[in-house]
């Protein structure tokens, strides 16, 4: 139901500006923040293990914690397993660097595979479930940008593609509290029963598929005819965070690492900032050995100027414990300089200008 609804959202919407050029050709379009998506990829799976576990619905009776616990286990191996598939199909068959973002998509479209028949599932037969989602996340996530559909979560490839190999999964490996005659296919594909199964499963699924295509198509299509689908291209450049909330979330001039400073080159000598990334001549300019040119932004990086009460309150501290140490150590004196050079930071900014001059 969920890669249905996306699908025809994608459809409807349309790519983002800039995603395909004039040729067709795709352009990548990278996040923000890779550990923020991973985090949210994290809360996801931890949230898989009690969604899949909770289906149980009760755990008052015997045997239900048996089916709680091989359900999770069955969520977190699914998980793995998937994971690895993306991303080792994507490294030696397609050729391109190690995605840990291709890595958490499959991983997330191994537990969607796995939701179906977690509680049937003996835990090898739960690997195998999980590669075959990673799987059709792969073939579902370029066939997308084959159709020049653009899906920035790949929502189509996890939920459609998982839980199509999921519902698909269950007659062939079914087996965990089954009697004889009503396991999987791989079992007792003599009898009739998981022949039904599968028919039923696909019979649902097709169902599943249409029903939430229609009421999708018509709310998107209401939307996309009364031209409320989408903002306008200047909004959608300068970004929501801006009109609804007065503030950016992610200020160019915040980002002061060398790969986001201003006249960052990669091997080829070439801007190595995407375009949606570039700081546009704002934030530092920081070489290769941690030394910066150019400190403009500097203070969105300074904790002294993002939160001034704190730090007033740390340079008062500071120099109280500056003053008794002084007291304390009477007319030796040594001991206070070091300190003070330790706190003002002053070795450091020495070798920086050292560094400078040099160059």
């Amino acid at each position: 139901m969920g890669g249905s609804c996306a699908v025809v959202g994608c459809y409807f919407m349309g790519p983002r500006r800039g995603r395909f050029s004039k040729k067709g050709n795709t352009i990548d379009m990278p996040g923000h923040s890779v550990p923020l998506a991973g985090l949210g990829g994290f809360i996801l799976i931890f949230g898989f293990l009690a969604f899949n576990g909770g289906s149980q619905a009760q755990i008052a009776h015997e045997g239900d914690g048996d089916v709680v616990a091989l359900a999770i286990v069955n969520t977190i191996l699914g998980a793995s397993t998937g994971g690895l598939a993306v991303l080792f199909i994507n490294k030696f068959m397609f050729k391109q660097p190690w995605s840990f973002l291709m890595c958490l998509n499959g991983a997330l479209a191994g537990m969607v595979s796995l939701c179906a028949g977690c509680n049937l599932y003996e835990p090898w037969a739960a690997l195998i479930v999980g590669a075959l989602g990673g799987v059709g996340f792969i073939i579902v996530h370029f066939g997308m940008l084959r159709l020049k559909l653009d899906d920035p979560l790949d929502a189509v490839a996890v939920h459609g593609a998982g839980g199509v190999v999921g519902i698909l999964a269950v007659p062939w490996f079914m087996y965990a509290g089954l009697n004889p005659g009503e396991r999987g296919i791989l079992w007792d594909g003599h009898a009739s029963h998981p022949w039904l199964v599968l028919g039923y499963n696909i019979a649902g699924a097709i169902c599943i598929t249409l029903w939430s295509a229609f009421w999708s198509a018509l709310l998107f299509g209401s939307l996309y005819f009364l031209k409320m689908l989408r903002v306008s291209t200047d909004d959608e450049f300068k970004g929501m965070d801006l009109i609804k909330h007065g503030e950016s979330a992610y200020p160019a001039a915040a980002w002061v690492e060398y790969q986001y400073s201003k006249g960052a080159k990669d091997q080829n000598n070439t801007d190595s900032v995407p375009a949606n990334m570039s700081s546009n001549g704002l934030g530092a300019t920081v070489t290769l050995s941690g030394i910066k040119e150019d400190k403009s932004g500097e203070s969105f990086n300074d904790p002294f100027q993002m939160v001034p009460t704190t730090g007033m309150l740390f340079r008062g501290m500071s120099s109280t414990f500056l003053s008794v140490t002084a007291s304390q150590e009477g007319a030796s004196g040594g001991g206070v300089e070091a300190h003070q050079e330790g706190h003002q930071n002053t070795a450091y900014e020495g070798e920086e200008k050292k560094d400078r001059s040099e160059k």
